[in-house]
């Protein structure tokens, strides 16, 4: 059975969409996430679909004090 996405976490993803390029890809077992910004590749994340999500919060939070 997929994982079901926390929509809670997914919005407060694309929050940083207004500054950062925000990339997310839902294939059936797993989920990337790929952040850029002015079209300089900075992070990448793949994985269970929730945990792929938090790490990429993780990044964003850390990035942005």
């Amino acid at each position: 059975m997929s994982e079901k996405t926390n929509f809670k976490k997914l919005k407060e993803l694309l929050k940083y969409s207004d500054r950062y390029e925000i990339s997310i890809q839902f294939w059936p077992k797993q989920t990337a996430v790929y952040i850029a910004k002015d079209d300089v590749d900075l992070a990448d994340f793949g994985g269970d679909r929730n945990e792929t999500i938090q790490n990429a919060i993780d990044y964003l939070k850390r990035i942005n004090p």
